[in-house]
């Protein structure tokens, strides 16, 4: 199910992969040996793409024009929410870099929705100059934040940001965690792959779940007791990895 907060749409990558991946598993019951094919479905569903990947799909899809750009920097100054949030996750797909300044200037907002949204707009758009942003935002006592500059990190590919994910790999929230396994695949430094290993074992099916992709993405192995896992969607997510190698 997706969660709804205080009537606004905001969209959970991990919960939207772990009742995927749960249906999977429910319709692929009888399925001895779960195939690469039906991880790659999984693992590259389009929360989880490389960010140049999911960048050009989403540009392609909701690409807007400059009017409509001017339109959606005014409305963040609206006193009104759910308009501010609107725009705010809108502007995801801008290429001007007015908005990304204007996005920026929302990390204060009054409001949590609207900040989640500006988190994952500014990742989106994939500039260095988001960083410090979702640096500061990792540390944000609202769940809801830290994941959303969690996923974001992953967005920039940065290094820098290496140490705050691992950091975030014992994170209370499990979405958290989860998208922290999915970030250390993405940023591509293999210094992440204990790390990893480590999530495997995570109580979460979710973080497990990313872990094993997240390995598949930096093109390293899977091991350890993760091996004898049951669920259908993460003996899939392995094959995909083994068939990455």
């Amino acid at each position: 199910m997706i969660r709804m907060r205080r009537g606004a749409p905001a969209i959970v990558l991990v919960v939207l992969v772990a009742t995927i991946s749960t249906r999977l598993d429910a319709q692929s019951g009888s399925v001895a040996s779960p195939s690469a094919d039906y991880g790659k479905r999984i693992c590259e569903w389009d929360g989880w793409l490389p960010p140049e990947t999911g960048r050009e799909r989403y540009l392609a899809s909701k690409a807007l024009t400059n009017d409509e750009d001017d339109v959606l920097r005014l409305a963040l100054q609206s006193r009104n929410t759910l308009r501010r949030d609107m725009a705010s996750r809108r502007l995801a797909a801008s290429r001007d870099p007015r908005s990304l300044a204007a996005l920026i200037a929302l990390e204060n907002d009054s409001s949590h929705v609207v900040r989640e949204g500006m988190l994952r707009s500014i990742g989106r758009i994939g500039s260095p100059l988001a960083g410090p942003v979702l640096l500061r935002a990792m540390v944000d006592k609202d769940k809801h934040i830290r994941q959303a500059a969690a996923w974001s990190l992953g967005q920039l590919r940065s290094r820098n940001a290496v140490g705050v994910l691992v950091a975030a790999s014992r994170d209370i929230s499990e979405h958290v965690r989860s998208e922290a396994a999915w970030s250390l695949g993405m940023i591509g430094d293999n210094s992440a792959f204990p790390v990893l290993a480590t999530m495997t074992t995570d109580r979460a099916k979710a973080v497990r779940l990313a872990s094993v992709c997240a390995t598949g993405w930096l093109g390293g192995s899977v091991s350890g007791p993760i091996l004898a896992d049951t669920a259908v969607s993460i003996r899939a997510a392995m094959a995909w990895a083994r068939v990455r190698r």
